[in-house]
């Protein structure tokens, strides 16, 4: 007798943004895992970026302090100490383009712009969980400050706040902080980002995350919270389990351009979502500020966006070879938990 076939639900999902495709694979979630846990967080000796260590970090470029507090800051803007690009010329470059040698494989171009760290408490914490929204929101206009700073290099196009917490996403002092990187260079998926976003405009006259939002609040399954200014999304086309995205419910193009109401808003989110993510006991995840080129040509069509990235499972051959990611939760089951765990009761 034939074998009955098993019923089958791994499908792909689209993200508008990309045209890329992830994977929906629920089941592998289960699968065995034989490697042991990660070490326990380190001892509490000062790290480079405590208070009273200043020295053995590059000299600060911008410093915050909260009203009455015990330091004399409490996030701190210093030079990465080992950049991933080299310092701007001080003469404008005569081309900007990539050399045109031959064969392809030979084509190079000086990687220049600002690589920026920024400490984000003065005493030892970890997690965004551990900050209260004041000293979020704090976080954040050091965010809002950099980028403006980055914009006005007139060398620079496009920026990027991202934050890597615990060694699964990349993080190599445990200390938290953000980083910041500006290149004279928009990377080829953020141009693909923007192509597709503007020709989405071109056809429709709408904002392509604003129509995506909507559709989103109308579906409803995958909304873990939603309030005036604000909207947090587990996406339909999640690349990773437990993604969520936060995202301004009114068409704002660039973060840099935010008021204090919203920085407020997105700070108080941030508190409540933050100790809630899916990213498993290590506390592995990835914050990406995701915002338009610096000067962006197209300002009806870019819609920036905070998104969270728990690192459950490692980027392994099939993504890297493929560029297609597997989910191993669906996004409607990660919102859901997300949900109950925060006690929302979501009224889209």
């Amino acid at each position: 007798m034939m074998e009955q076939r098993r019923e089958c639900d791994v499908h792909y999902r689209r993200d508008p943004f990309t045209g890329y495709w992830s994977i929906v694979a629920a089941e592998r979630d289960d699968r065995p895992y034989e490697f042991p846990p990660r070490p326990p967080r380190r001892s509490d000796q000062p790290c480079p970026f405590c208070h009273e260590q200043e020295g053995r970090t590059p000299p600060s470029m911008a410093q915050w302090s909260l009203p009455g507090s015990a330091f004399p800051w409490d996030v701190n803007v210093v030079p990465n100490k080992f950049p991933a690009v080299c310092p701007l010329p001080l003469e404008p470059p005569k081309s900007d383009t990539w050399s045109g040698a031959d064969p392809p494989w030979e084509q190079s171009a000086p990687t220049e712009g600002m690589h920026e760290v920024i400490i984000e408490s003065a005493d030892h914490r970890v997690d965004w969980s551990e900050f209260s929204s004041d000293h979020l929101a704090l976080i954040l206009h050091a965010y809002r400050h950099r980028l403006r700073m980055a914009a006005e290099a007139n060398l620079l196009k496009w920026g990027l706040v991202f934050k890597n917490v615990g060694p699964a996403a990349g993080a190599s002092i445990e200390h938290a902080h953000s980083q910041l990187i500006a290149l004279r260079q928009i990377p080829p998926l953020v141009t693909l980002r923007e192509t597709r976003a503007a020709r989405h405009w071109e056809r429709t006259g709408r904002c392509l995350t604003c129509d995506w939002l909507e559709w989103e609040l109308e579906q409803g399954d995958r909304v873990v919270e939603v309030g005036p200014e604000l909207a947090v999304i587990c996406p339909w086309f999640s690349r990773v389990a437990g993604e969520c995205w936060i995202v301004p419910r009114q068409h704002t193009c660039h973060f840099m351009d935010v008021d204090g109401d919203t920085v407020a808003s997105l700070s108080e989110t941030l508190a409540q979502i933050i100790p809630h993510i899916l990213c498993g006991e290590d506390r592995a995840y990835n914050m990406v500020l995701q915002t338009p080129p610096l000067n962006c040509p197209h300002p009806h069509a870019g819609h920036w966006t905070l998104q969270l990235l728990p690192r459950r499972v490692a980027v392994a051959g099939f993504e890297w070879a493929s560029g297609c990611t597997i989910n191993t939760v669906a996004p409607e089951t990660a919102a859901r938990a997300m949900r109950e765990a925060t006690g929302i009761r979501c009224g889209v």
